[in-house]
């Protein structure tokens, strides 16, 4: 079970919520852009308090992710909180008929996770600090080497000098 869902709010709904000062619209229409075929219209939606609490928590291991199919399953779970004329995302199916191109349903992707306020800035800085790890076991990894190379030169020398 998903922990996203659909915008299934009502006007009753949208007009029983507590008014702010400024109040965030709760959604939001998107065009995708003309170069990727036609245009379309996607409405995107304010993920709820604890949906974006676990979905900025989930998009950390999207970016880290190796298990391609926890990937596909984060994409499906952000693509369905959006609808193309009150259909969501819910499918690869329904993303196909939605869109004509991958680059469409990665705007729209990448659409939901801006609005939401879920930085994917995140995936640059996991992905550095993977790399930054990686170099410190490397370095650490070439000292350690040389060490052991050194002494095992120190004792074939030894060796060598007294003639064993």
């Amino acid at each position: 079970m998903s922990i996203f869902k659909r915008n299934d709010k009502t006007e009753q709904d949208s007009a029983a919520e507590p008014q702010g000062a400024t109040p965030m619209p709760n959604e939001k229409v998107i065009e995708t852009r003309p170069e990727h075929g036609p245009v379309v219209s996607v409405t995107i939606r304010r993920f709820s308090a604890f949906e974006g609490w676990e979905a900025a928590a989930a998009a950390i291991d999207y970016m880290t992710e190796d298990d391609e199919a926890k990937r596909t399953r984060f994409r499906l779970n952000i693509l369905s909180t959006a609808t193309v004329n009150g259909q969501p995302l819910n499918s690869p199916a329904a993303i196909n008929e939605a869109f004509k191109h991958w680059a469409s349903a990665k705007y729209v992707f990448d659409q939901v996770l801006a609005f939401n306020e879920i930085d994917q800035v995140q995936r640059e800085f996991a992905n550095k600090s993977w790399d930054a790890a990686g170099a410190r076991v490397a370095m650490a990894f070439a000292a350690h080497t040389e060490s052991m190379l050194r002494a095992a030169e120190e004792a074939a020398q030894t060796i060598q000098s007294t003639g064993e």
